[in-house]
């Protein structure tokens, strides 16, 4: 899928440790779900009319389940045949778009742990049950959120976003290590987020938790390849 491949090189690498190609087709699309309710934020920056948009993708998906015409939208028309096939429900999804409320709430207003876990433990839990996940998938789920939130920083800030400062960021490099160490998930996909984290938390120890001066990790993709193992 070329557009995640270009907007979300990591999670689309990820996706190619799926070997079953419908099961991978089916996690590169939910991806780029989050990933179009993520980018939200960047051209709608008004708090009211981001509720309204987040309220046009809550009724969509109601019409797929319901079994109704919903709009004509590649996503929405990937995201039905994907709800045909599995055991998603309509609350799964819900709880994804619901989740991105939180970029509309005021500076300060946010913990950071909470809105790490509500941004992306719901996408997780909905790959878990697609791929047929049997372990608790959330610590890998939030360390894999908390990493990546350190990791754009530069960014938040960008939108006037502060949701993490100085010595913050080795609290969360610590919180998200001690996650990771109670990770049990057997899935060879969760196994390749582990050794991703893994990867990225020593970065950031190396550059002395200062995240911004992070360059691209050598040999990446082979690394997590053999710490997938």
């Amino acid at each position: 899928m070329i557009e995640l491949k270009l907007n979300d090189p990591d999670r689309y690498m990820l996706s190619l440790y799926i070997q079953n190609g419908k099961d991978r087709l089916a996690i590169q699309w939910l991806d780029y779900f989050n990933l179009e309710l993520s980018r939200m934020r960047d051209t709608i920056t008004t708090p009211h009319m981001g509720y309204i948009r987040l309220q046009w993708w809550h009724d969509e998906i109601t019409k797929v389940y319901a079994g109704e015409i919903f709009s004509n939208n590649p996503v929405l028309v990937e995201l039905s045949e994907i709800i045909q096939r599995s055991e998603i429900s309509c609350q799964d999804i819900e709880k994804i778009i619901a989740s991105r409320s939180l970029d509309y709430e005021g500076e300060g207003a946010i913990d950071i742990y909470d809105y790490a876990v509500r941004i992306h433990t719901p996408v997780m839990s909905v790959k878990a049950k697609i791929l047929g996940e049997q372990e608790d998938i959330d610590c890998i789920s939030e360390s894999y959120a908390l990493v990546g939130l350190v990791r754009a920083v530069a960014f938040y800030e960008s939108r006037s976003q502060k949701f993490i400062q100085g010595q913050q960021i080795k609290e969360i490099y610590f919180e998200a290590m001690r996650l990771l160490s109670l990770d049990k998930a057997n899935h060879k996909y969760f196994k390749a987020h582990h050794a991703l984290v893994k990867l990225y938390l020593n970065q950031i120890a190396d550059y002395n938790f200062q995240s911004e001066n992070s360059q691209p990790i050598p040999f990446k993709d082979l690394r997590v390849w053999w710490g997938s193992f």
